[in-house]
C-alpha cells in the first residue's frame, strides 16, 4: 500500500501536532487570563482565518437540502460545543482530570459511527480505542492521585466540571461523526470550517459576556499568544477535517489522543515541566494504538465513500 492510503492518519497526526502547539502556546496565558477571554481572542482569529479561507477556496453549494443545511449547523454547533465545555472543564476540574474524562471521545465515536454511519461494528477498533483511553488515564493519574489546593475545587464545582468534560467527549464524537456523514455527501470542507467557527466565536463571545471575563495579563506578550495560538487552532481543525474525509470518525478519534502525550512533552521540551513516569508508559501504549490502526488499515476511502454516495442516493430516491 502507498503512502495516499494513509493521508488520512498522516491529516489526524498533523490535526494532533496543531492542538499540542496550541496547548503549548497557551500555557502560561492560563496562569493569568480569564479562561473566556483566552476562548474569544482563539474563536476570533479562527473565524478570521477561517472566512479567509472559505473565500479563497471559493467553495459551490451545490445542491444543499434543508437536510443538509441542518446538519451543517448542527455539525458546527455541537463541535464548537465540545471544544468550549473542554476548555471550561480545564478550568473546574484541572487539565489532568478534564483530559482523563474527555478522551473517552474515542468509545463514543464508535458507539456513535454504528448506527449513524452505518459502519461495521469491529472489536479491533474498541480494543484501540480502549488502549487510547487507558493511555490517557495512566497520564492523568498523577493529576487525579495528587491534586494540588488550587486544583482541588469544592464538590460543586467538580461535578460541575466532570459534567462538562464528559459532555464535551460526547458532543466531539457526534461532532465527527456528523461531519464525516456530510463530507461523504460532497459537502465542502470549508462550508463546515466556516460554520464551526462562526458558532465557536459566538458561544465564546456569550460566555465572555455572561462571566465577565474582563482580565487582562499585565504583559500584552501574553495577551498576543491567545491570538497566536488561535492560528495553531485553525491548523488543528483544517488537518482535523481533512482527516475525516478519508478517514473513519473511529480512526480518527484514535490517533487525536497523541495530543496528550505531545503536549505533556512539549511543556517538558519548552519549558523543562517535570514528566511523570507514567507519561513515557502512556506513550508507549499511545503508539501501539496508532500503530495498530495503520496494520489494520482497510480499504482506500474513496471505495468507501462512493459505497456511501451509492447508498444515500438509493435512499434518496
Amino acid at each position: 500500500m502507498g503512502i495516499s492510503n494513509f493521508i488520512g492518519v498522516i491529516f489526524a497526526i498533523c490535526s494532533a501536532l496543531s492542538y499540542t502547539a496550541e496547548n503549548v502556546l497557551s500555557y502560561e496565558v492560563r496562569q493569568v487570563c480569564h479562561p473566556t477571554l483566552i476562548l474569544t481572542c482563539n474563536a476570533f482569529m479562527l473565524l478570521v482565518c477561517i472566512t479567509i479561507t472559505t473565500l479563497l477556496m471559493k467553495p459551490t453549494f451545490g445542491a444543499l437540502d434543508s437536510g443538509d443545511v441542518s446538519l451543517i449547523v448542527f455539525a458546527g454547533f455541537i463541535g464548537a460545543v465540545a471544544h468550549v465545555a473542554f476548555a471550561i472543564a480545564i478550568f473546574t476540574i484541572g487539565a489532568g482530570n478534564a483530559t482523563l474524562i474527555f478522551y473517552t471521545e474515542p468509545i463514543f465515536t464508535i458507539c456513535i459511527s454504528v448506527p449513524f454511519l452505518k459502519n461495521l461494528f469491529k472489536w479491533t477498533d474498541v480494543l484501540l480505542a480502549a488502549i487510547a483511553f487507558s493511555a490517557v488515564a495512566v497520564i492523568s493519574s498523577p493529576s487525579v492521585l495528587h491534586l494540588t489546593p488550587d486544583e482541588d475545587h469544592a464538590n460543586d464545582l467538580d461535578i460541575r466540571g466532570v459534567v462538562l468534560a464528559l459532555f464535551g467527549a460526547v458532543a466531539s464524537a457526534g461532532g465527527l461523526v456528523a461531519t464525516k456523514a456530510l463530507s461523504n455527501t460532497g459537502v465542502h470542507i470549508s462550508i463546515l470550517l466556516f460554520s464551526y467557527s462562526l458558532n465557536y466565536f459566538l458561544i465564546s463571545c456569550l460566555l465572555f459576556l455572561i462571566m465577565q471575563g474582563w482580565d487582562m495579563p499585565q504583559n500584552i506578550s501574553l495577551f498576543l499568544l491567545t491570538f497566536v495560538s488561535g492560528f495553531a487552532v485553525f491548523g488543528g481543525l483544517l488537518f482535523k477535517f481533512f482527516a475525516l474525509t478519508k478517514e473513519k470518525p473511529a480512526i480518527v478519534s484514535v490517533i487525536l489522543t497523541t495530543e496528550v502525550f505531545m503536549t505533556y512533552m512539549g511543556d517538558l521540551i519548552v519549558f523543562d515541566y517535570p514528566n511523570h513516569w507514567t507519561i513515557y508508559v502512556a506513550s508507549i501504549m499511545i503508539a501501539c494504538s496508532c500503530i495498530g490502526v495503520i496494520l489494520t488499515h482497510e480499504q482506500p476511502q474513496e471505495t468507501e465513500d462512493s459505497e456511501n454516495r451509492g447508498i444515500l442516493a438509493d435512499s434518496r430516491e
